[in-house]
């Protein structure tokens, strides 16, 4: 798979445009912090997670009849300090 660029732009307090190969995406925090225009950066690590342990879960299956469509993967953290 080739690699992607990300490119982080700043935005109007602490919000940030992420642009990772052809898709946009922004980031910020909920207030009273920020604006929550977008998933914080600690969600973005989340979603990874999720997605990948999602992927692995439904490509890892052997039986044809099984099918993934639908299922679901939940990603759960807390963040101190």
């Amino acid at each position: 798979m080739p690699s992607r660029d990300v490119l982080v732009t700043e935005r109007a307090g602490i919000a940030r445009s992420v642009a990772v190969g052809p898709h946009q995406i922004t980031a910020d925090e909920p207030v009273p912090i920020g604006g929550n225009a977008g998933p914080n950066p600690f969600e973005f690590v989340l979603t990874g997670l999720g997605t990948c342990t999602s992927r692995g879960c439904s490509t890892g299956q052997d039986d044809p009849n099984l099918t993934p469509a639908g299922e679901s993967e939940a990603a759960r953290g807390h963040r101190t300090g």
